[in-house]
């Protein structure tokens, strides 16, 4: 059974997603709305989304300023499973084409971690994929802008979601594995 819930951290306005079954926790602020999926595809759990773009359609739901949460079961390094599952690309700091990549090796709060930024014409995406050093790895990613294109190619409609970049960065370092 899944076990998940959410409290209130009073103190610092932060809400706590707590998920008993896989002893994984995060913070993020208490004024988001997060829909908790409990939807499992095999070794992929997907836990949450948040959705920091108001008054959006169904469609436009999918794009946008959102951050992703899966869990997934996963023994693999941080940097081995992105490539392995993500791979687009080459890594470090490089360019092919159209897209921008930008990657390291972290660690947070004592957890393997692998960051890219991967830049292309359409999109900043920021993802960082932390590993517990055991059974789990969190992926957790938030798409920092986006261009849509009209049908001549000129831009239709433009989003910058920057702003929300240091809020991400607390959700990812806030991040406890039990």
């Amino acid at each position: 059974t899944d076990t998940a819930s959410l409290s209130t951290d009073e103190s610092n306005n932060l809400q706590t997603y707590i998920n008993k079954d896989y002893g994984f926790s995060f913070k993020y602020p208490s004024t988001w709305s997060g829909q908790i999926n409990k939807t499992n595809n095999g070794a992929i759990q997907r836990l949450l989304q948040f959705d920091i773009s108001p008054n959006k359609s169904f469609f436009q739901s999918f794009l946008g300023a959102h951050i992703s949460i899966m869990l997934i079961n996963d023994q693999d390094s941080p940097t081995d499973w992105y490539k392995k599952n993500i791979d687009l690309g080459p890594f470090e700091t490089s360019s092919t084409n159209e897209v921008q990549y930008e990657s390291k090796n972290l660690t947070i709060n004592g957890y393997k971690t692998f960051y890219v930024k991967q830049t292309t014409s359409s999109y900043t995406d920021n993802t960082y994929v932390l590993s517990d050093g055991k059974d789990y790895i969190v992926y957790m990613t938030f798409r920092e802008s986006e261009k849509h294109y009209s049908t001549n190619g000129t831009i239709d409609q433009s989003n910058d979601y920057s702003q929300y970049l240091p809020v991400f960065s607390q959700i990812v370092n806030s991040i406890e594995f039990n």
